[in-house]
């Protein structure tokens, strides 16, 4: 038992490095838009160890990277919400079927409910600019994301559970 605990944190630890390179030096990047994959270690941690898995990965892989690597200034809120998409995952993911519902409606949920709305709000606050302004200009950043998220997940979704069934 003690030795599947450590082995988990190892893979915890792992996700948790593999997000913050993910995002912090393999996404494209420009004033409004940027395209990740860092996603896909939140969502294996939520399918593989739940919300506390996902939530670990979401908040440490967020706060980590803003200490090491800034992009600018530190916002909380922004963890905050990071930690939100985590806990949409692990919903809809830990011991669930991967249907194309569930990851269509996670990515929904994620990208025009959390990112688009909530993070606009937020950045718009931080940096004092019109929120219709830059809302329209993520418009295009979260459709490009969801359209992403869903192709990947539902192509690695036979790998995740093949690698599920091995693991019991």
């Amino acid at each position: 038992m003690k030795n599947k605990r450590v082995g988990s944190l190892v893979i915890l630890a792992l996700m948790i490095g593999l997000n913050i390179v993910l995002s912090r030096f393999v996404s494209i990047k420009a004033m409004n838009f940027k395209i990740s994959f860092t996603f896909l270690t939140v969502v294996l941690s939520a399918y593989f160890y739940g919300y506390y898995g996902a939530i670990m990965v979401a908040l440490f892989g967020d706060l980590l990277g803003a200490l090491l690597f800034p992009i600018g200034p530190y916002n909380p809120l922004l963890t905050l919400t990071s930690i939100m998409c985590a806990v949409v995952y692990a919903y809809f993911f830990y011991k669930k079927d991967l249907s194309n519902k569930n990851i269509i409606l996670a990515c929904l949920i994620n990208r025009f409910i959390i990112s688009l709305f909530i993070n606009t709000t937020i950045i718009s606050l931080m940096y004092n600019l019109s929120f219709k302004a830059t809302f329209i200009t993520r418009i295009y950043s979260s459709t490009v994301m969801f359209v992403v998220e869903v192709l990947a997940l539902c192509f690695l979704r036979k790998y995740m559970k093949y690698v599920e069934n091995r693991r019991n």
